[in-house]
């Protein structure tokens, strides 16, 4: 009987962890979210070698590719390693 009282403290202390973990998006969120970022990068990258007339775009592209990585980073490290993958896979 005395160990209610501890797995009891031990639930109680876990909760946030599981509404932290609920709030995570799921992996075909992160999946759609990687492969955009993937594409925005290469378009800045080729758009970069073949014209520099488009700086403005560019800049907006760069810009959307540094907000998906944010958000990658915020709501997908528990997919991390699949990520990885993931952009290995596209290089």
């Amino acid at each position: 009987m005395q160990y209610r009282p501890i797995l009891f403290s031990i639930l109680i202390a876990s909760l946030p962890l599981l509404a932290a973990q609920s709030h995570a998006a799921e992996w075909k969120e992160c999946e759609r979210a990687k492969l955009r970022q993937l594409k925005l990068e290469k378009r800045t990258s080729d758009s970069g070698k073949a014209r520099k007339s488009r700086s403005g775009n560019s800049a907006n592209s760069h810009r959307s590719a540094a907000e998906l990585d944010e958000w990658l980073w915020k709501n997908c490290r528990s997919y991390a390693a699949e990520l990885r993958r993931l952009e290995q896979s596209r290089m």
